[in-house]
């Protein structure tokens, strides 16, 4: 290290000053550079950043003044439950068809009970769909009828068609739970006889 340091000291020794003047001056215009390379890099970072950001405070903005201008939802307007539930197989025919989508098959689900609401759910695949018709049949099932929702929504390209899409839609169908007939209140006496 030490046979080094003496072999650029000799080399710089050997110099004449305009050579090490524009050495220093060469040395110094490459740190510039670096240093301004950089911190372009890093600027630009930050321009991004700052885009970013300023696209965030509008959307932020602008779902502050939508929920300012809407307020709390009305709960009159919530759907009033049924103790039958919509039948869902003809109800999605019938969105299929307003929309002129064709369904192979439709798979019932087992029906649950849950906080005094019975849950009927179907699930449907749907190929070959236009975005525009998988949006105008997601719309319909929503929209026809409130005791109805989609709950569940796998949408994947089709390879055969670039430009369509197959649909795996679960649709559940809500009405109210009413228990079952109770028991007769006289012990079980039967209408007509008498015990």
């Amino acid at each position: 290290m030490a046979n080094l340091s003496n072999k650029l000291e000799a080399y710089w020794e050997g110099l004449s000053a305009r050579e090490r003047r524009t050495m220093v001056l060469g040395g110094l215009g490459a740190v510039a550079v670096l240093v301004l390379y950089f911190g372009l890099a890093v600027y630009d970072g930050l321009v991004a950043l700052d885009g970013k950001n300023q696209e965030m405070r509008r959307a932020l903005a602008a779902m502050q003044s939508v929920r300012a201008q809407g307020g709390l939802k009305d709960t009159s307007a919530a759907p009033t439950l049924l103790p039958d539930a919509v039948k869902l197989e003809s109800y999605l025919d019938n969105a299929a068809q307003k929309t002129g989508v064709t369904i192979p098959a439709f798979t019932p689900r087992p029906e649950t009970r849950r906080d005094g609401v019975v849950i009927h759910t179907m699930t449907i695949e749907p190929r070959g769909l236009t975005i525009a018709q998988a949006r105008d049949l997601l719309r319909t099932i929503e929209q026809d009828n409130r005791t109805v929702a989609v709950t569940n929504l796998t949408m994947n390209r089709n390879f055969k068609d670039e430009g369509n899409v197959d649909l795996k839609i679960e649709v559940s169908a809500y009405a109210l739970d009413v228990p079952a007939a109770a028991a007769p209140a006289d012990g079980g006496a039967v209408a007509g006889r008498a015990p």
